[in-house]
């Protein structure tokens, strides 16, 4: 598994499968994809989670501690820019006083 070094300085990390056009092929249907979405423009409400679990401090520590650029996906919002997945991402974005990230806006809702 490759690792990556966070630069705690570095105000964005973009996501390498936003660049993906075979992927992005499949979902501009459904989705937009956007770089360097403001993260503190997200909202929160946990109705509207795709899966409404716990934030675990684990798995936020995993993601900084064992950073592994081929798995930082974007995360997914709504158009109203409210977050629908990928909360442990968001909080070790918060942690890391990373600015910027890339996101997933699901259209039609």
């Amino acid at each position: 598994m490759k690792k990556t070094f966070i630069n705690k300085t570095k105000n964005y990390i973009p996501s390498l499968n936003l660049n993906d056009i075979e992927l992005l092929k499949d979902l501009r249907e459904n989705y937009l994809p956007i770089r360097r979405i403001l993260i503190n423009t997200i909202k929160i409400d946990k109705t509207k989670f795709a899966f409404n679990n716990e934030i675990y401090k684990w798995t936020i520590d995993n993601i900084i501690n064992n950073f592994n650029i081929d798995f930082w996906d974007p995360i997914l919002v709504s158009e109203d820019n409210y977050l629908l997945d990928w909360q442990h991402r968001l909080r070790a974005c918060h942690i890391l006083w990373i600015k910027f990230i890339d996101a997933l806006i699901e259209k039609g809702r």
